[in-house]
């Protein structure tokens, strides 16, 4: 009963009050900044785990082109590069003009006897695809327009 009467004392409840109230302020800052550590941990994380996805698509889709064009260009098995085209085709999504560009261009390559110019094409395609997908993967990453635009010209002046 002594422990009750000495804790319940107004001396002793006339300063808890405040202390109370840091205390929970405290509390509530502590519970907002571990929140939002929590939010940006879980946004990197996506970012990183779409942009590593996307670089594996782009190494992907680019070694099935090679094995393309290098059947294109080494004597074109038709059946072989339609498996390739099948392949590709199941990387790309529909809807999307540079990958229609793409099949189109390997169609092309598949019907025709080997040229120059269907070779050229091909790959300037695939640069078009891979390019888009480069810069979806950047934006996604955090990198601005304005901030990608301004390493290019940084890159394009040290090479003069």
């Amino acid at each position: 009963m002594y422990l009750l009467s000495c804790q319940c004392s107004p001396e002793n409840i006339e300063g808890t009050g405040n202390a109370n109230i840091v205390a929970l302020i405290a509390a509530i800052l502590v519970f907002i900044a571990s929140a939002f550590n929590i939010y940006i941990i879980w946004n990197n994380n996506k970012s990183n785990v779409v942009s590593k996805n996307r670089l594996v698509w782009i190494n992907d889709v680019r070694a099935l082109m090679f094995e393309f064009l290098k059947e294109y260009t080494n004597g074109k098995d038709s059946t072989k590069m339609k498996n390739i085209k099948f392949q590709v085709m199941l990387y790309m999504r529909e809807g999307v003009t540079s990958y229609k560009v793409l099949i189109e261009k390997m169609n092309k390559c598949i019907e025709e006897d080997y040229s120059d110019k269907n070779c050229d094409e091909l790959i300037k395609a695939a640069q078009d695809v891979f390019s888009e997908v480069w810069i979806r993967l950047k934006r996604e990453a955090g990198i601005s327009k304005l901030n990608d635009n301004r390493f290019t010209r940084m890159f394009e002046s040290k090479k003069q």
